[in-house]
């Protein structure tokens, strides 16, 4: 038993309630061990995967070998007002052109003056043309609204939605079945349409980006932490990719073929890029140096992965 604990034991992962089942699934088949709290210790785990946000002593405790699915403060651009704010500072400081993917919004009821100009503006502008906005509910108090784009569909929502749809099932134009493409369907409808795909796409990665780079001055760095994040991005009638919100903890139901490739693919691959090898030897060694009574060794960050003083990190080609 001494050896086991001393030793090379499986990864352990930790799920709390509301956590994604396709990362248990992803997790117990690639050998990791569910952490029991009966039979383990409190920090005899190496990843803490939770679909709502972590209390700020979980962050402040962290062990060197553990990892949190969340980064702290991540609502500044999750939270449709957050984000908004922010959008509206970087268009200030850097241009409005470099921002042009986010479609006006404005928080009500501080901003109706302003949203009041705006909409009147664009009435004048459009020569009477309809133009819509969306309106978010954001508290009792607030809500913001949102100009909506013009698509190449008339109604687009979730999945959790769609699926009760009479259509659903059916087989419809451009669509198809359902209501997900994979990224290699998407790319085929692109090339029909002559459209320029790896232009489309470096718009996109542009706007993940920048976007994230609006929350840099908020979120404080912390290497035990990753985030998934889900990016809603509509692209409209030109092609012109827009963001329309950053979701925390997106969906990961597996309800069709399509989030069975997709998703436990994805969760793969972000578990690859823990690179966790290194780290579950020096969880084991911090466990049994902590129920002897002995300090952690502190750990030290080599190419982007926490390492002990006592390992050789192989550079990264």
């Amino acid at each position: 038993m001494a050896e086991r604990e001393c030793g090379f034991a499986p990864l352990v992962f930790r799920l709390h309630g509301g956590a994604p089942q396709v990362v248990r699934e992803v997790l117990l088949e690639r050998g990791w061990e569910e952490y029991d709290e009966e039979e383990q210790e409190e920090g005899d785990w190496n990843l803490y995967w939770r679909a709502s946000g972590f209390r700020k002593s979980d962050y402040e405790n962290i062990l060197p070998w553990q990892r949190l699915n969340h980064h702290p403060k991540m609502s500044q651009i999750t939270r449709k007002d957050c984000l908004a704010r922010h959008m509206r500072r970087m268009k200030i400081a850097f241009g409005t052109a470099l921002y042009d993917f986010s479609p006006a919004a404005f928080i009500l009821p501080n901003e109706y003056t302003k949203f009041l100009g705006v909409y009147t503006r664009n009435r004048m502008t459009d020569r009477g043309k309809s133009r819509y906005f969306t309106v978010h509910p954001i508290s009792r108090e607030n809500m913001l609204t949102q100009r909506v784009v013009q698509s190449l569909y008339s109604h687009l929502t979730n999945t959790s939605i769609n699926k009760f749809g009479m259509c659903y099932a059916t087989d419809k134009e451009r669509v198809g079945r359902g209501c997900k493409w994979t990224m290699s369907r998407f790319r085929s409808f692109l090339h029909k349409q002559d459209i320029n795909e790896l232009l489309l796409w470096h718009r996109i990665s542009n706007i993940v980006t920048l976007t994230l780079l609006t929350a840099v001055p908020c979120v404080p760095s912390n290497p035990n932490c990753l985030e998934l994040l889900g990016f809603d991005i509509l692209i409209d009638a030109s092609y012109k990719p827009w963001l329309l919100e950053v979701n925390y903890s997106p969906a990961l139901p597996l309800d069709c073929p399509a989030d069975v490739s997709v998703k436990k693919g994805l969760i793969s691959d972000i578990i690859d890029l823990m690179n966790y090898r290194m780290v579950d030897r020096y969880r084991q060694k911090g466990y049994c140096r902590q129920r002897s009574g002995s300090r952690y060794l502190r750990p030290k960050i080599s190419q982007g992965f926490l390492l002990p003083k006592t390992l050789h990190a192989t550079p990264l080609v």
